[in-house]
């Protein structure tokens, strides 16, 4: 049985040790590597939980510097990984974890949970594009309910716009406070 290879992609928002913890404690067998920036000191306790530590070339990449994202995708696919782990769930970083090769590419979500995300690059592109989509449509359908709808709200939500505060308010707090029987 050949050992699962990770590795590990730093973010720099994230508890980057905590991360490298539980994923040793998830997989205990596997071959662990740790891919950091240059300016990242990692510390004695994260590179005992790790098989191997990989600094990257560059602090950030960014797309604009296609050549330096070629290598970084080189350097990785070398790895040949089975699971490529993210720290956020990005534009970039989601395309990059679909571009490492890996058959497993996944993300740490806020609450600490791994997900799988999409392998193939089409199909992250197409989520890339589709999921705001899908974002703006939910908002257009709550702005239909508020002024469509419900009757008498309408009426309420022009008087809050009267006033210069009300603007901020979000229209779903109308909605709630009229619910709740809440007058001004």
């Amino acid at each position: 049985m050949t050992t699962e290879r990770i590795c590990a992609y730093y973010s720099a928002d994230a508890d980057y040790s905590a991360r490298l913890t539980h994923l040793r404690r998830r997989h205990p067998e596997a071959h662990i590597t740790a891919m950091i920036p240059p300016h990242y000191a990692i510390s004695k306790q994260e590179r005992e939980g790790v098989d191997e530590v990989i600094q990257t070339e560059r602090d950030a990449y960014t797309p604009r510097d296609p050549r330096a994202c070629m290598e970084l995708i080189r350097r990785i696919w070398s790895g040949r990984y089975t699971r490529f782990v993210v720290m956020h769930d990005s534009a970039q970083l989601t395309l990059l974890a679909a571009l490492s090769g890996a058959r497993r590419p996944e993300c740490w979500d806020g609450e600490g949970q791994i997900h799988e995300l999409p392998r193939f690059p089409v199909d992250t592109l197409l989520r890339l594009v589709v999921r705001p989509l899908l974002g703006h449509i939910r908002l257009i359908g709550t702005a239909a309910v508020v002024y469509v709808g419900r009757a008498g709200v309408r009426g309420e939500v022009d008087r809050y716009k009267a006033s210069e505060p009300a603007r901020k308010r979000d229209l779903r707090s109308v909605l709630r406070r009229r619910r709740m029987g809440i007058r001004d």
